[in-house]
């Protein structure tokens, strides 16, 4: 699908609602993908407004093209665009979408009877494929692993925004960055590596959530005294007033919408650790907890081998927050900054924290 993102696309303009049986492309696009296309942004890219439209775009090398999510502005535009990373595709091409299930069942309707075996092994085979894992996109295996409710990835002042509006409505979120290892990780923690049906992994997921939800907290701060590090420190570093903190995350993806009110609970729905240095999911929500409730933090952002913190404003006591860390996250310190005094300048009028595992 790489090379749809590098295409250079022009809008067919679609309006009313006789793009196909599905009503209009819109509705095209909702059908297929089984999500509804104005809660995503306008897919054009360059482009911050919300979508309204199923917008047809089509191209010298894929000339039937293609429904997504657009604004009405970008419908309209008679400018070539691109595609953000991570839209989603409906093809337009009826043939192999809406007409072929029509086709479809109508050369049902005519089979003799000797050929009803047959046709059943033709359903069997349909229904086995739709319930397939493998043949989902990332998007939709995040929805399916997370059984949360998903978006398109943000920066760190939408991150905030989303938080607000989180807890108005009852969800964390979280900017997850995903690709194979990420997922193979997920499903391990799942225990459910080895499984392709999706109504399957659905129960597993939720299982897991159950179990993970009830199970106690134990005590992140206990837990960080008697692991502590002694600390190294160049007190002269420290003392940099010209240093400015570069807030960001470490990597950027989509939006798992958790929902949960409180932010070490989110380690329920996005397993993780468990491997070389990185501490097990116990341990995550552990710390999770107690950061909550000492500095008002919450996990942001996942990728493979990172974890982002976010607090609402920086953290005053710079060497308790470094010594805690460096604890929590050694690889940080001993294959990154060095030194805990560089790690808290790194830290120094920061909401955001990153931390690395190798």
């Amino acid at each position: 699908m790489m090379d749809l993102y590098q295409e250079m696309w022009t809008s067919k303009k679609v309006t009313g609602d006789n793009f196909c049986q599905c009503g209009s492309a819109g509705k095209h696009w909702q059908n297929h993908i089984m999500l509804s296309l104005t809660a995503y942004p306008c897919t054009a890219k360059g482009c911050a407004n919300k979508a309204t439209v199923g917008g047809h775009i089509v191209s010298e090398n894929f000339p039937q093209g293609y429904i997504v999510p657009l604004c009405d502005s970008c419908n309209q535009s008679d400018e070539p665009i691109q595609i953000k990373y991570g839209a989603l595709f409906v093809s337009a091409d009826l043939s192999i979408t809406c007409q072929k299930g029509s086709r479809s069942k109508a050369k049902t309707d005519e089979l003799p009877d000797e050929n009803m075996d047959v046709q059943d092994d033709e359903k069997i085979e349909k229904i086995a494929d739709e319930d397939d894992f493998n043949k989902l996109n990332d998007f939709e295996k995040l929805g399916v692993l997370t059984g949360c409710e998903c978006e398109f990835g943000c920066s760190v002042e939408n991150y905030f925004k989303y938080r607000e509006k989180g807890k108005k409505e009852g969800f964390i979120p979280v900017l997850v960055d995903t690709d194979d290892v990420f997922f193979e990780q997920l499903e391990i923690l799942l225990k459910c590596e080895s499984e392709r049906s999706i109504s399957r992994i659905k129960e597993i997921v939720e299982e897991y959530h159950e179990k993970m939800l009830a199970m106690p907290v134990v005590d992140g701060k206990a837990y960080l005294e008697k692991n502590h590090i002694d600390a190294k420190w160049d007190e002269a570093e420290l003392e940099d007033d010209e240093f400015e903190a570069e807030e960001q995350f470490t990597k950027g993806g989509y939006i798992v919408k958790v929902p949960v009110t409180e932010p070490w609970r989110i380690w329920a729905y996005l397993p993780y650790g468990g491997w070389n240095a990185c501490p097990d999911v116990s341990v995550h929500m552990a710390v999770s907890k107690y950061w909550y409730k000492q500095y008002g933090a919450y996990p942001a952002a996942l990728s493979f081998d990172t974890i982002d913190y976010a607090v609402e404003k920086p953290v005053e006591d710079l060497e308790k927050l470094a010594n805690e860390i460096g604890t929590y996250c050694f690889d940080i310190v001993e294959q990154g900054c060095e030194t805990y005094s560089a790690l808290a300048l790194e830290l120094k009028n920061s909401r955001i924290w990153n931390l690395w595992w190798d």
